[in-house]
């Protein structure tokens, strides 16, 4: 019986795991967030969190809505702010938004300079301008 068991709960995980990271499973946690915006204080970690599925599964585009949404939300005082803003710069990157990019990285970099990832966000910044030089990137 033990065994039947721990098969079934190995299932159900396998299974919630492959919801979540589906596309109704992401906007299941932004609706989740978006419910108890008001009333409870870990509703902005579920949307960022909702971000950082699709960003850790490659699928930049949808991160970077989601990333964008936390951000229109959150003043830059949220400890989770930069991290989003830094994100969402890295997807518009991938997603070869040279100008995007830029200028989250920009924005990145204004509000967050002391940040660990300052110099990577200013380093990349330069590499897409360097990449892009026709464009008026800066």
């Amino acid at each position: 019986m033990g065994k039947k068991i721990a098969i079934a709960s190995v299932i159900t995980t396998v299974l919630l795991i492959i919801f979540i990271l589906s596309g109704p499973g992401i906007q299941m946690l932004i609706d989740m967030a978006d419910d108890n915006w008001e009333t409870t204080d870990w509703a902005p970690s579920f949307l960022f969190k909702a971000g950082s599925i699709p960003y850790w599964t490659l699928r930049f585009e949808r991160a970077a809505e989601v990333y964008g949404e936390f951000l229109d939300r959150l003043d830059c005082e949220h400890p989770l702010s930069a991290a989003a803003s830094y994100r969402k710069a890295v997807c518009h990157e991938k997603l070869g938004q040279t100008r995007a990019a830029v200028q989250e990285y920009k924005y990145f970099l204004t509000n967050w300079p002391d940040h660990p990832r300052a110099a990577s966000a200013e380093k990349s910044a330069k590499h897409i301008a360097h990449l892009k030089p026709e464009e008026d990137l800066f």
